[in-house]
């Protein structure tokens, strides 16, 4: 980490949009939506709301492929 400074700061986020290939001949599988415990959710709404702001994550709302 001290060798490359410039390759440890910020978030460490990649430009571009992102392709995954996937094995077609693997079926998929949906899982069900799991609940939040009361006693964390202000907590993960703070921190999933904070990675939007910086750009780490982004809201997706409409099904994707």
């Amino acid at each position: 980490m001290t060798a490359y400074p410039e390759v440890f700061e910020g978030v460490g986020t990649l430009p571009g949009i992102l392709h995954l290939e996937i094995d077609k001949s693997v079926p998929p599988v949906q899982l069900p939506v799991r609940r939040i415990p009361l006693a964390v959710r202000d907590s993960l709404k703070h921190d999933i709301d904070r990675l939007v702001e910086l750009k780490v994550i982004t809201p997706v709302d409409s099904p994707t492929d």
